[in-house]
């Protein structure tokens, strides 16, 4: 990954160990061409008392050639590990992302939602499909170099396919063979049931598209 600042962390975890004599943070490692040799950076993660919060970090090593290799934690100590009682819990992380700047999550939504017919004679099926754009733009090889590329899905790690609120299934491609089963309302087959797609981003952002509604009779092949 970039290491020119053209990337954040975004850490979300609660403190469970508060003491002047012990110090920890975010540390990462970047790989400098031509040096043969890591660099390292600390960034210190604030006391919270208790509380979970999100902290922030702009990954930005001594260059803009410098590319992120490697994120961890570091603890620092100012007195004997004898006096310390082990073992050391120090923090429950609930949450890493790395990604871009949040403006650059809006370029992207989800469009063209149908079922569609798949297959031949007796081996048809019906799936949902759907595609994936760039706002205001129907071109989908522009993206900005920082973000991590599917071949497939494109800026998007995966997509939930959600009935009724219901999360049926997550899928790393553009369509997905949905069951009648999946649209069993309490009206029966006539049951008008809403449809959406919600793709994560690599960044860890969620886009959604808009909301359909079927049902099982939807589901017969003419």
């Amino acid at each position: 990954m970039p290491g020119d600042g053209s990337l954040q962390a975004r850490l979300k975890l609660e403190r469970k160990y508060e003491s002047r004599n012990v110090d920890f943070g975010l540390y990462a490692a970047y790989d400098v061409l031509p040096l043969p040799n890591l660099h390292f950076q600390q960034y210190k993660i604030p006391v919270n008392g208790g509380d979970e919060r999100t902290t922030i970090f702009c990954l930005k090593g001594p260059s803009d050639a410098a590319r992120l290799v490697e994120l961890g934690l570091y603890m620092s100590i100012s007195t004997t590990v004898s006096q310390l009682c082990m073992p050391l819990s120090l923090c429950d992380i609930t949450e890493v992302i790395i990604q871009p700047p949040p403006p650059l999550h809006s370029r992207y939504c989800i469009q063209e939602l149908s079922l569609v017919e798949r297959g031949h004679l007796k081996k048809n099926e019906k799936r949902l499909s759907w595609q994936w754009r760039r706002e205001n733009s129907d071109i989908k090889d522009e993206w900005p170099k920082e973000l991590p590329w599917s071949k497939t899905t494109g800026p998007f790690s995966h997509f939930s396919i959600n009935v009724q609120g219901r999360e049926v299934a997550q899928v790393f491609c553009l369509e997905f063979p949905i069951r009648p089963e999946d649209l069993q309302g309490k009206e029966g087959e006539n049951s008008q049931l809403e449809v959406f797609v919600a793709g994560k981003l690599f960044g860890g952002d969620h886009v959604y598209s808009a909301k359909i509604y079927l049902s099982k009779t939807d589901m017969y092949i003419t």
